[in-house]
């Protein structure tokens, strides 16, 4: 049965009267098909096969699509050459694409999700690659879908259609699966995505809304122990609204559980079916949930105790046939072309079910189409004919000097480039610097255990201060452990021993007399091991730090101080490589090379620019106020940091709710010299459009924003945050990298006191 696709301009009305069968979101991405091969000298080649949609949801859908269930998408892509890819394919399936979000406008360029799915020929195996096979370059994750995405027609055809599928657990998911709930809908969650703890608590609440769960075992095994659950009974204990849930364990086969009507529940466990041909599995569990979600629109199960063998086996029998090929909507796409039936296809499943093995006879590239050629050239640069990323002609360059010297172009931008590199690129193939010196310490283990079982204390002054800060937010958020950041004089107060915490100190220098008056009053405290973030191996701090026995971890130096920025970030990759959990090092890794940062630096350059564009220089009574949450503190207490040493303006900084508090009176008082900037990430988006609606009424208002969660959200703002400040302090005719200080503020930086420290202890 062949679904007519209506084109853009057919979908209004008509469309939104439609009700479909299955409504999906998730990731929406492109997947760029290599074969490796091994060549008669034993080298290993991967060929390109051809291109393709990809993710889960998408996959599902394209499988039902095929078999003539109404289906529609909604997700995210860019407005490149690869989002028509993701679009056309669709519309092969007779999927809807109009609620497929297109990120980038005129001027902005903005990149679709693409994987690279190697296959090994010899074992069978795959993987899925961000750096291109065939050009060596690395595709940062461009566009992601977020809350604000979801309209109230999405939400009223989640009351039409008859199941909800998702793959991944955000805010917008969430939305759809509430809305779902309370309509009564079926709820299904393909949970192929583990990611650091923000997502996790949202994975939680949807597996609870969640009639249909399907989940691989390793991701499985890992929530059991994340949420302490011992087994299979006390997860179904825990989650009780959830009817059937497949854990699928590879050549092992599946096993879970179903549900009855009072709430008791049948665990089941079934092989695998063999494939005699087996080419790739990618794509099969796509393939198994799709053909439950088929036997339940088609009607043929109940899903109830006693159905469960009959849907599984025949799920099981086509997930097995879709093993014959390459590619994940390769089999899906020989189903359309042959227009099999929803029926016919489920008869097909049985049937190789009953034989206890899956064969087929057409060629395993069957269903990829032809390689896409781009319809275009440079004139100076040829593009990948795969990503679509530039590349040199004419002569073999290096490619991370093209970066480097596109980069340059940027200016302020290639220094932070020249920074961010190499200390917050913390692959396993490749550790950073920092994470190196960890790895070769000889108190490795020791130092492992104390930073999972201690609280930690960050200390730092002036710039360094913002790095402290930033180093709490990442061990509170991320590890759940107790982390607190102060300035090196907060401890004088302090008169009991603290042997039960582990101090990070952080000088970028490492001569601050600050910091060597911390260190020194830490030691009178009775603290016997710590660490100690500094570029010089020769400085004051390092010296006393080793005496003692403590660890010390050299940052890579560029310029002088916190003020010039370079150290700054730095030192943030540095104290990512430590403290960072193991789950960030593959997001960390995508966001943080020339290429990915390259997009951060321009788009945060242009933002600047254009927040300041107008803005003569700056009269002397203007006052900043500063917003944010979360994981915008970092960039706010940066953001002070850099006014007031960079001597840009006065500023005074709140948190978004605590500022709805009464701080907003003085603004309101003094509206027309105040300038609002507020800090948004998630999950603070409905509060700072709340209180920037409520701002700009009276002032100017300059927002910087992120969709990244977490860590890299954080990371993306305080970027954001070096280049405003950069670029108003050129309107103010300062450069915040070289602060000019008074003749009359002489010795305030270096006072001392003159008693020495109290090593007396209560």
């Amino acid at each position: 049965m062949k679904i007519k696709t209506l084109s853009w301009r057919e979908s209004g009305l008509r469309v939104i009267k439609m009700k479909f069968d299955v409504l999906g979101m998730g990731l929406v991405a492109v997947d760029h098909i290599f074969l490796k091969t091994i060549t008669p000298d034993h080298k290993t080649s991967p060929k390109y096969l051809g291109s393709t949609g990809g993710g889960s949801v998408g996959n599902t859908l394209s499988f039902l699509g095929a078999l003539g269930f109404k289906t529609d998408i909604i997700g995210a892509i860019g407005n490149d050459i690869q989002s028509e890819i993701v679009k056309q394919d669709f519309k092969n399936f007779g999927v809807d694409t109009r609620w497929l979000i297109q990120r980038g406008g005129a001027g902005q360029f903005r990149r679709s999700r693409q994987y690279f799915h190697v296959i090994s020929e010899s074992n069978h195996s795959h993987k899925f690659l961000h750096d291109c096979p065939a050009c060596k370059a690395p595709i940062s994750r461009s566009v992601v879908l977020n809350k604000r995405d979801v309209t109230k027609e999405m939400l009223e055809a989640v009351r039409k259609c008859q199941i909800v599928h998702i793959d991944r657990a955000n805010d917008s998911s969430l939305m759809l699966a509430r809305t779902a709930s309370k309509a009564n809908k079926f709820v299904s969650f393909d949970f192929s995505f583990d990611s650091f703890e923000s997502s996790r608590s949202k994975a939680q609440e949807l597996i609870s809304i969640a009639t249909i769960v399907k989940v691989n075992s390793r991701i499985f095994k890992n929530f059991l122990k994340q949420n302490k659950l011992e087994s299979l009974d006390t997860f179904s204990q825990r989650f009780e609204r959830i009817k059937l849930l497949i854990v699928t364990d590879s050549e092992q086969g599946v096993y879970g559980f179903i549900r009855g009507p009072r709430l008791e529940f049948q665990k089941f466990k079934y092989p695998a079916i063999k494939c005699l041909r087996l080419c790739d599995t990618a794509g099969a569990g796509d393939i198994l949930i799709g053909a439950i979600l088929a036997q339940i629109l088609k009607k043929s199960i109940r899903l109830e105790i006693g159905f469960e063998e009959q849907m599984l086996s025949v799920a099981q029998g086509l997930a097995s046939l879709s093993c014959s090929f390459y590619g994940a909507r390769s089999y899906s796409r020989i189903l359309a072309a042959n227009k099999v039936s929803a029926a016919e296809a489920l008869v097909l499943g049985a049937e190789v079910a009953h034989n206890g093995q899956a064969f087929s006879s057409l060629p395993p590239s069957s269903g990829i189409p032809e390689p896409f050629k781009f319809p275009f050239r440079f004139r100076a640069y040829d593009v990948c004919q795969i990503c679509g990323e530039p590349r040199a002609t004419g002569t073999k360059r290096n490619k991370s000097l093209m970066a480097e010297k596109s980069a340059r172009k940027n200016g302020f931008g290639a220094e932070l480039a020249q920074a961010l590199n190499p200390m917050l690129n913390p692959i396993m193939e490749t550790y950073s610097q920092v994470q190196f010196q960890l790895v070769n310490s000889k108190k490795k283990a020791e130092i492992e255990s104390m930073i999972k079982s201690m609280p930690l204390l960050f200390v730092g002054s002036g710039g360094s201060l913002s790095a402290a800060v930033f180093g709490e937010q990442v061990v509170f958020s991320l590890r759940g452990n107790p982390a607190m950041a102060i300035p090196p004089y907060e401890l004088e107060s302090i008169r009991t021993p603290l042997n039960n915490i582990l101090p990070v100190l952080i000088s970028y220098r490492g001569s601050n007399p600050d910091i060597l008056y911390s260190f020194d009053k830490l030691r009178a405290l009775k603290v016997t091991n710590g660490l100690v973030f500094t570029s010089d191996p020769d400085s004051e701090l390092t010296r006393r730090a080793g005496d003692s026995g403590w660890q010390v971890f050299i940052v890579s130096r560029h310029r002088q101080g916190f003020v010039a920025t370079l150290g700054y970030l730095a030192t943030l990759g540095s104290l990512l490589a430590i403290f960072a959990p193991d789950n960030l090092k593959e997001d960390l890794h995508r966001l943080f090379d020339y290429k990915a940062l390259s997009g951060i630096f321009k788009a945060a350059d242009f933002q600047a620019r254009g927040l300041c564009e107008g803005l003569s220089r700056l009269p002397s009574n203007y006052h900043f106020i500063a917003l944010g949450s979360g994981w915008a503190r970092p960039a706010l207490v940066d953001l002070e940091s850099k006014f007031v040493e960079g001597g840009i303006a006065t500023i005074e900084c709140s948190e978004l709710k605590n500022f709805t508090h009464g701080r907003y009176i003085s603004a309101y008082r003094h509206s027309k010299n105040r300038i609002a900037v507020i800090l948004r990430c998630p999950p603070y988006n409905d509060l700072a459009d709340m209180i920037n609606k409520k701002l700009k009424k009276q002032m100017k208002v300059f927002e910087l924003s992120t969709d990244r969660h977490s860590v890299l959200g954080a990371i993306d703002l305080v970027i954001q945050a070096l280049y405003l400040t950069h670029h108003l302090g050129l309107r103010e005719g300062v450069d915040i990298s070289k602060p000019k200080y008074p003749k009359e503020a002489r010795g305030m930086y270096s006072w001392t006191p003159k008693e020495p420290i109290n090593r007396e202890l209560d």
